[in-house]
């Protein structure tokens, strides 16, 4: 059996992935963890593996 080959990009997608990808800020994922946090409070769910047995 013959393994296909891979297509080629079109000219469309090629303006739309750099389109899209200019629309996009650029940002840190720690900054952005901690806006979600701010957002919903998320971390609170979380504690520390040595704080998990004292309660």
């Amino acid at each position: 059996m013959e393994r296909l080959g891979a297509l080629g990009e079109s000219e469309s997608l090629r303006w739309l992935r750099a389109t899209t990808s200019a629309m996009l800020t650029r940002i840190d994922l720690p900054d952005l963890l901690f806006e979600v946090n701010a957002w919903t409070g998320f971390l609170d769910a979380f504690v520390h593996l040595g704080e998990a047995f004292l309660t």
